[in-house]
Parts: structure tokens; C-alpha cells; sequence
């Protein structure tokens, strides 16, 4: 007699790879596991916590003082020989079993293309998640340009993609860059507007409809110093180069590697930081209004 085999849901699949525990008192991470592995080493569960496999409430947690309080459910994947993510050009700075959300250095493409397929963000956290299982893969939800640095998502199953692509700009409430110019900036704050072609070899703008893509800027300036002027971008619009054409519809030339971040609004989580890249003036300055 054959069997169908029952196909599960991702949510199924994530729960099948993960022992799960239920907090009935407070205390520290670190503590709750010795208690639960009463056999291992404290090296050894802060070798599970470095590996990123031990998850509070769906949230993968590395603080060994994480403070647990009742009723929250810890998760320790049974994959306990994984191997700890680390990449130079890539750096994961949140990882549930839905999605995954990197930091991508400059120089490294999102996804591949024909004469480059191994060496972008897609394929290396391909071969990460590939490690916990042969079923395993990364799906692409949005891009960055190979020459932008910044924070980028990526779904764990084709039902959290589709769900975040279908209510990005639902989820996503607000788009902000933060890039470095050459020549300082006449204007504290302004908004350009402006329709753009892609050409294949460069993206042509007009200030009228000519029939390009229309495109939306805002921009605030937050510091100028020494020839150049950080600047904060708000995108209304997510078209290709669009921030370097803009930049240079007001006399001004983004640098290359210039664009330092992007910063994802999440539900009100803010997540920013400063490239090596920059000018030091960049990284002491605030690049978003609190």
C-alpha cells in the first residue's frame, strides 16, 4: 500500500529541527541551559550560543545573561555541530526560522547573475543554511546594489517570501540611506523628483515625463565638512541607481562605496550603522533622527 507522503508546512519544519523548552521561572539564559544539559561543559553551551543555534521565542539569542522570564519557550537546534557563520563581506545580524537579516558589505552582489554566481550574498547563505539540512535554501525577498552596504532580508521558505514581497511596503515603513557626497550641500533639506531610464550601461534621468520610471528623493543634510556632505535619504521610490542619479541632478558626485547603510524601519526596530568606508566625521555624527 503506498503512503502519500504528508507534505509540512514551513512552520512544521522549522519546529522539527529544534528541542524545545518552556520557562517556568526567571532566570538567566545560561543558567536554564545547564539546568537542561546538565552533561555539558559551560564551554560547551556557550559554544551553542556563539554557533547561533539556541532561539528564545523564535529569536536567535548569543547573550549568555539573557534574562528569561516565565512562559518564554527556548529552542536548541539539533543540529549541535554546526559551524559558526563568519564571512567578510557578510554578517548576520538577526536569524529566526522564518528569515534571515545580514549586513552586506560593499563589493558584494545580492543575488547572482551570468558571470557571477558564487560569490553574492544569496549563494553564501545558501551554503549556511544548507549545512542544517539538504532541503534547506535562502529566498530572495529585495536587493542592494553590489557598490551599497547595508542591511538586506532573506526568507527561509517560498511562503514567507511571497508574504514578504506581496506586504513589503506594509512592513518596511520607512527606507533610509545614509550617504557621503562630494561638495557640500547648498540646501539643509529638499525633495527631488525626477523620471529614469535604464539603459543597460547607465540610468538616464529627466525632469520631465519622457516616459522613465518617476522617482522620489528626499534628503536632509546632516553634517558638511572638509569638501563633502553626509547626507540622510528617504526613498519613495526603490529605482536602480537612483540615489547616486539624484545626488548628481544637484551638482554633486556620490562617491563610490559611498552609500554607508540602508536602514529598514521594522515595526518600529531601527537598525544603523557607520561604514569603514567613510569619512570619520560620518561615524560621529547621528545618521538618523532618534
Amino acid at each position: 500500500m503506498n503512503m502519500k507522503r504528508i507534505k509540512r508546512t514551513p512552520a512544521e519544519k522549522a519546529r522539527a529541527q529544534y528541542t524545545g523548552y518552556l520557562v517556568k521561572e526567571p532566570m538567566e539564559l545560561m543558567d536554564f541551559l545547564a539546568a537542561k544539559m546538565p552533561d555539558a561543559s559551560r564551554t560547551k553551551l556557550k559554544s551553542l550560543l556563539s554557533k547561533r543555534i539556541v532561539l528564545v521565542d523564535n529569536v536567535i539569542t548569543t547573550q549568555f545573561n539573557f534574562p528569561l522570564q516565565p512562559g518564554m519557550k527556548v529552542l536548541i537546534s539539533k543540529d549541535k555541530n554546526k559551524k559558526e557563520f563568519r564571512h567578510p563581506l557578510l554578517k548576520i545580524v538577526y536569524e529566526d526560522a522564518y528569515i534571515i537579516v545580514v549586513e552586506k558589505k560593499e563589493g558584494l552582489l545580492s543575488v547572482g547573475t551570468e558571470r557571477q554566481k558564487e560569490r553574492t550574498a544569496q549563494h553564501i547563505l545558501s551554503e549556511y543554511v544548507g549545512r542544517s539540512g539538504r532541503g534547506n535554501r535562502i529566498y530572495v525577498v529585495h536587493r542592494l546594489d553590489r557598490d551599497t552596504s547595508g542591511l538586506m532580508m532573506f526568507a527561509k521558505d517560498e511562503k514567507t517570501q511571497y508574504t514578504l514581497r506581496d506586504h513589503w511596503h506594509d512592513i518596511v515603513t520607512d527606507r533610509r540611506y545614509v550617504a557621503v557626497v562630494t561638495g557640500e550641500m547648498e540646501k539643509d533639506s529638499d525633495t527631488v523628483v525626477s523620471w529614469l531610464t535604464d539603459r543597460t550601461l547607465y540610468v538616464s534621468s529627466s525632469s520631465y515625463d519622457d516616459g522613465g520610471s518617476k522617482s522620489i528623493t528626499h534628503y536632509r543634510t546632516i553634517k558638511r565638512a572638509n569638501g563633502y556632505s553626509l547626507v540622510e535619504l528617504r526613498l519613495e521610490t526603490g529605482r536602480k541607481n537612483q540615489i547616486r542619479v539624484h545626488m548628481r541632478r544637484n551638482n554633486f558626485r556620490g562617491r563610490k562605496n559611498a552609500v554607508c547603510k540602508i536602514l529598514l524601519l521594522l515595526r518600529g526596530q531601527k537598525r544603523v550603522s557607520c561604514s569603514r568606508e567613510l569619512p570619520p566625521f560620518c561615524c560621529s555624527s547621528s545618521p538618523t533622527p532618534s
